[in-house]
């Protein structure tokens, strides 16, 4: 009886297990290379972003 019950909550988990696609080829990170400056990164008012040395740089205030 017990056998039974196993593959019975096998084959649910299987069927609440959902299907996931690919991941897309290429990189998901929006100009993780930093070649186009701090395009599609983003910083708030007291923390400012750029590019140094092939680098995404920020000045964090003290207290940060």
């Amino acid at each position: 009886m017990r056998l039974i019950a196993v593959g019975a909550f096998v084959a649910m988990a299987a069927a609440a297990t959902p299907a996931y696609a690919a991941a897309p080829a290429g990189d998901v990170v929006v100009n993780g290379s930093l070649d186009n400056g701090v395009k599609g990164w983003w910083a708030s008012k007291n923390t400012p972003i750029n590019v140094t040395g092939g680098r995404l740089c920020a000045q964090v205030p003290a207290g940060g």
